[in-house]
């Protein structure tokens, strides 16, 4: 992916996945029980369609939610979670709006945790991860750096040539 860094995991375990390149989530569907998220599936908007991640892990958790993003105005701002034993044990997404999770939960406060905030120097650029056992092992991020804003050119109207005061004279940024 160009112009893409890939953050995390450091435990990858088991098949490994990866969908960079997808950054207009829609929705996120969950499985997970008490300590373990089990399986997650992305729906991202990819060229004005719906477009469906394969299903990551087994969804044979006791509970299951599918978190919708107020699609194309709300968008992903952090990702974090906590790390078990070859697994992962919870997992909460931020976004511009509102924060969704934790899904699963922490055992001990040692176990190793993880954030990843899409600050604006920084931008979402899909995630990658691994499955080991049909649990959701590990979960990781691309990022795009956006580089530097250049400030727009500027255009003048200076209207008629007639040599009169104009107070048509305007600047706009040129498209």
């Amino acid at each position: 992916m160009e112009n893409m860094s890939k953050l995390g995991p450091n435990i990858i375990k088991g098949t490994t996945w990866d969908e960079g390149g997808k950054t207009r989530i829609m929705q996120i569907l969950i499985s997970y029980g008490k300590h373990t998220v089990y399986s997650i599936q992305f729906v991202y908007a990819v060229n004005g369609k719906t477009l469906p991640s394969e299903i990551h892990g087994k969804p044979c958790g006791s509970k299951f939610d599918i978190v919708t993003f107020d699609d194309p105005e709300e968008y992903l701002t952090s990702l974090s979670g906590q790390y078990g034993i070859k697994k992962l044990n919870s997992i909460t997404f931020g976004t511009n709006k509102t924060r969704y999770g934790p899904f699963g939960s922490t055992l001990k406060s040692s176990d190793p945790q993880f954030v990843y905030k899409f600050i604006p120097a920084l931008s979402f650029g899909g995630f990658h991860g691994s499955v080991y056992k049909s649990c959701l092992c590990s979960i990781g991020v691309y990022v795009r750096p956006l580089g530097f804003i250049a400030e727009p050119e500027i255009e003048i109207d200076i209207g008629s040539d007639k040599g009169e005061d104009d107070e048509s004279t305007s600047s706009r940024p040129m498209d």
